[in-house]
Formats: structure tokens, sequence, C-alpha cells
């Protein structure tokens, strides 16, 4: 089994830690973070996440959840 994780990205202010992973269900997870200069800390700004079967890479089912839904 190989490590799920594929690295980080930057785009200041945010940081995003990225996951891809499985076998017959394959599974994208991306997870960003946003820095908050006036609170001196990173909050939790969006959760991805896609999966699709491996014999189907074109019907990818996603879900998406942005600090609005996170609170």
């Amino acid at each position: 089994m190989r490590d799920p994780f594929l690295g980080l990205t930057f785009n200041s202010p945010y940081f995003t830690v990225e996951h891809y992973g499985g076998s017959t269900w394959r599974w994208e997870r991306y997870t960003t973070f946003k820095y908050v200069k006036a609170r001196q800390t990173f909050i939790l700004h969006k959760d991805g996440h896609k999966f699709f079967q491996a014999s189907s890479p074109n019907k990818v089912q996603t879900n998406i959840h942005t600090s609005k839904d996170l609170v």
C-alpha cells in the first residue's frame, strides 16, 4: 500500500494538504487552511473530497465543504 500523502501547496495566505489513494475505488482529498492575520492563526477554509471507480474515471463524485459549512 502506498502513502496517500501527495504534498503541500502554498498560495499565500492559503496552504493545502493533498492526498490521493485507493484501489478499485480511488479518492482525492484537499484540505485548505487560511492564515487570518487578525487572529494570528490558520483556520480551516475548505475541505474537498473526490472519489471514483478505477473502471469509470469519468464518473467522479465530489463533496466540497467551505468554512461557511464547517461552522
